[in-house]
């Protein structure tokens, strides 16, 4: 069964925690900023537009909001495909 993207939002100061994400699953900046720690993880990571967050093991993963943020969440699979479609955008524009 494959896992569902979302579309996540947040104002300045929104904290969501994520209890459901498993390995494999990436937290994608698409705009704004939003800091991203992850339970067993004592780094602190920062994930603005393009920024790529990796879920590694089990560990809930907090998510705040610095700024009116939009973080998509997908497999690594489907954030490798957009990366491409934006390269191509980006090449067709060039």
């Amino acid at each position: 069964m494959e896992e569902m993207r979302e579309d996540l939002e947040f104002d300045r100061g929104d904290v969501l925690l994520l209890r459901h994400l498993g390995p494999g699953r990436v937290l994608y900046g698409i705009s704004g900023m939003v800091w991203v720690t992850q339970e067993g993880d004592s780094r602190d990571h920062l994930l603005g537009p393009g920024g790529l967050f990796r879920v590694h093991g089990r560990g809930r993963v907090v998510v705040q909001g610095l700024r009116r943020s939009r973080v998509l969440v997908a497999s690594a699979r489907e954030i490798e495909e957009l990366e491409a479609w934006k390269s191509g955008l980006i090449d067709e524009v060039a």
